[in-house]
């Protein structure tokens, strides 16, 4: 316990500044599921806030065919810090071949295949953003991205504890008319633009 014993405990002798609070403003800007390439799967991370964010502790959970646990307890994204305005792009292990570009983290953990659901957690567990229902299987619903891939519209500045399709573009190559573009599977790399 903290014992004040008088007023003067507390009179400061120098001068201070308060701290900014930082609301953290990182946001899942892309999921693509090519129809050629299963290993190029990848994810998008961007930074849409004023302030560096480091990543320590920070989570990326997917969600399986309707599980409403995260498979393999997430993927730990510690290690790694978010400019304003940067990318971070978390793919499977054809990626970089394909792409002709070298993700910031490379991993099998990335294998959404149209019907998983993806979470974005902090260090203290708290959700930032997400795409798709938790327990929910993605297959015919209005998230659906079977070979194809899921964009965050460019309007929308802000992660969103809550799912909210219409801030998504969404191609499948499922003929599910929930989603804004059925039947129109997406092929690597040329139909994809990570980083931009």
């Amino acid at each position: 316990n903290l014992e004040l014993r008088t007023f003067e405990d507390v009179n400061f002798s120098n001068d201070f500044e308060s701290c900014p609070v930082i609301i953290p403003k990182i946001m899942i800007t892309e999921i693509a599921d090519p129809v050629n390439a299963t290993s190029a799967r990848f994810i998008e991370l961007f930074n849409a806030g004023e302030h560096e964010i480091d990543l320590q502790g920070w989570k990326l959970n997917k969600y399986l065919n309707g599980s409403e646990s995260p498979s393999s307890g997430g993927l730990d994204l510690s290690g790694h810090t978010l400019l304003p305005g940067a990318f971070l792009i978390i793919a499977n292990t054809g990626y970089s071949e394909l792409f002709n570009d070298i993700p910031k983290i490379e991993t099998t953990y990335i294998s959404g295949n149209g019907d998983d659901a993806f979470e974005l957690v902090d260090g203290s567990n708290t959700r930032i953003d997400i795409y798709g229902i938790i327990g929910e299987d993605g297959t015919n619903t209005n998230w659906e991205y079977l070979d194809g891939r899921a964009v965050r519209k460019p309007t929308i500045n802000n992660p969103n504890i809550i799912f909210n399709s219409s801030e998504w573009t969404v191609f499948s190559k499922a003929s599910n008319d929930l989603i804004s573009n059925p039947n129109s599977p997406k092929t690597a790399p040329n139909d994809y633009n990570p980083n931009l």
